[in-house]
C-alpha cells in the first residue's frame, strides 16, 4: 500500500473552532516499504464551492460552478529528496485560523427545475510528492469552523423603526381609491440568535372587500452566486414555528396586533467573507386578499447575529466537530487536493 496516514486534531475546550483560533495536532503516518519523496508538506486549507444546475432545455441541463479560497497555508516538512525506511513517523502541526473567514457550511436547495449546492470546508492535509511523474499522495482531515457572530457588521437599525406598505386595489364600480395600508413598528432590526423579534403592526382596510386574514412569518432567503452579475439562484423558505395568523379584517375597519417572534438558537445572517453565498432574513406581514386581487405584503429585513464587541460561546446545534474515529485508508488517501 505504501503509506497509511492518520491526522489527529486537538479539540478546543468547547469542541468548536472559531476564526482566530489555533488548529494544532499531530500527523502519524506509516511507510510499509522503503519510499522516496521529493517533498512533504503539511497544509491548512479553507475552500468554498458553489454549484448551480438549471434546466436549459427539456432534455438538457446547464451547470455553473465557482470556487474560492479562504485559507491556504503550507508548511514544508522536508524540502529535499528524502528516503524513508519502513516505520512509523509523526509530524506535529499548528496553524492559526484567519479572522476574516466564513464558517463551515453544507447547504443544498432545490426549486422546481433548479438546484443550488454550497460547501465551505476546512481541513488539515499532508502531501507526499514523489520524484519524477508519480502522482502525489494526499491525506486530509476536515474540521468545523463555527461563526464568530460578533464580526457581523451592524447595518440595520437597533432602535424602534417604522415601516409601511400600501396596496391600491382596482375597482370598476367606484371612483375613490381603495387602499390596504400596513404599518409596522419593530423594536430592533438586529436580533441575537435565540432572542425574539418584537413588533406591532396595524392594518387599515380602506376598501370595499374583507381581508381574509393577515399572516406573519420569518423568512430565510439563500442566494447562490457563480458570477458577479447577481444572484444566480435564490431560494426562499419559512423558518419553522415563526408564523402567526389573524382573523378576518372587515371592510372599512382598522386592526392592530402585537407580535413576539422567537428566533431559533441556530440561525444567523451570512453576509461577510464569502462571495458565493448569502443568507438573509425578513419578517413578512401579508394581508390575504380574495381573488382576483394580489396580496398586500410588507417585508422587513432583520439581521440575526451578535453586536460587535460582545463575545459569544454559543454551541450551535448545526456545528459539531467531526467524528474522531480513524478514517479508512480510502477515505484519507487520494491523488486529489
Amino acid at each position: 500500500m505504501g503509506i497509511f496516514c492518520e491526522i489527529y486534531i486537538n479539540k478546543p475546550e468547547d469542541e468548536i473552532f472559531r476564526p482566530g483560533m489555533v488548529v494544532s495536532g499531530v500527523i502519524r503516518y506509516t511507510v510499509d516499504k522503503e519510499s522516496t519523496f521529493s517533498k512533504i508538506t503539511v497544509s491548512l486549507k479553507g475552500v468554498g464551492r458553489v454549484e448551480i444546475e438549471k434546466e436549459w432545455r427539456s432534455d438538457r441541463e446547464k451547470t455553473y460552478v465557482k470556487t474560492e479560497h479562504y485559507v491556504d497555508i503550507d508548511n514544508v516538512v522536508t524540502k529535499e529528496t528524502v528516503t524513508l525506511p519502513i516505520g512509523t513517523y509523526e509530524t506535529p502541526f499548528a496553524f492559526v485560523l484567519p479572522i476574516n473567514i466564513p464558517h463551515s457550511l453544507r447547504c443544498y436547495k432545490k426549486f422546481l427545475t433548479e438546484y443550488g449546492k454550497c460547501d465551505i470546508i476546512y481541513y488539515v492535509r499532508i502531501k507526499f510528492d514523489s520524484p519524477g511523474w508519480k502522482l502525489a499522495k494526499r491525506c486530509r482531515k476536515e474540521f468545523t469552523v463555527a461563526p464568530k457572530l460578533n464580526l457581523i457588521p451592524v447595518r440595520l437599525p437597533t432602535v424602534p423603526t417604522i415601516c409601511g406598505e400600501q396596496k391600491t386595489l382596482t375597482s370598476i364600480f367606484s371612483s375613490r381609491k381603495h387602499i390596504v395600508d400596513i404599518k409596522a413598528n419593530i423594536e430592533s432590526c438586529f436580533i441575537s440568535p435565540g432572542g425574539a423579534i418584537r413588533f406591532n403592526f396595524e392594518v387599515n382596510n380602506n376598501t370595499n372587500i374583507d381581508i381574509k386574514a393577515v399572516k406573519t412569518k420569518l423568512v430565510e432567503i439563500y442566494s447562490f452566486y457563480t458570477s458577479s452579475s447577481g444572484a444566480d439562484l435564490v431560494h426562499t423558505d419559512k423558518v419553522k414555528n415563526t408564523d402567526y395568523k389573524t382573523t378576518e379584517i372587515k371592510s372599512g375597519t382598522c386592526e392592530s396586533f402585537d407580535i413576539e417572534m422567537k428566533v431559533p438558537q441556530y440561525i444567523f445572517t451570512i453576509e461577510s467573507y464569502a462571495t458565493i453565498v448569502k443568507r438573509e432574513y425578513f419578517v413578512w406581514i401579508e394581508a390575504l386578499l380574495p381573488i382576483p386581487h394580489r396580496n398586500a405584503l410588507l417585508k422587513i429585513e432583520v439581521q440575526i447575529g451578535d453586536i460587535a464587541g460582545k463575545d459569544t460561546n454559543t454551541d450551535y446545534v448545526d456545528f459539531k466537530i467531526h467524528n474522531d474515529a480513524p478514517p479508512s485508508y480510502w477515505e484519507v488517501m487520494s491523488e486529489e487536493s
